[in-house]
């Protein structure tokens, strides 16, 4: 058994699990996202860059990781199949909302 969450269980859950499955992965995915949200306030606070920078027009929901988790693996075959689902999200969000810095930053 699996300790986390990778790719093939979300993929399995996100298109065909029943209600209480994608009940237990929008619960899973809503403590990622307030884990990324809870170290990028870390990085703030120490004057650390950021992993990304909140969209002001977007709210990160469960259902807008998912479908981004989603076009995330179409866009990139190659990733492994136990990759962990919250390394996978924070690199979705970062490559939605960068941080626009200077030259040279």
């Amino acid at each position: 058994m699996s300790t986390h969450m990778d790719k093939v269980l979300f993929l399995e859950i996100a298109e065909t699990g029943d209600i209480r499955e994608k009940n237990f992965l929008r619960l899973y995915l809503k403590g990622i996202l307030h884990g990324i949200e809870a170290s990028n306030m870390t990085l703030i606070k120490d004057g650390n860059r950021l992993l990304f920078c909140n969209p002001q027009d977007i709210p990160l929901t469960t259902d807008w990781l998912i479908e981004n988790l989603l076009e995330y693996f179409a866009r990139h075959p190659l990733i492994p199949d136990s990759i962990s689902i919250p390394v996978v999200a924070s690199y979705t969000i970062r490559d939605k909302f960068p941080c626009v810095t200077g030259i040279g930053q």
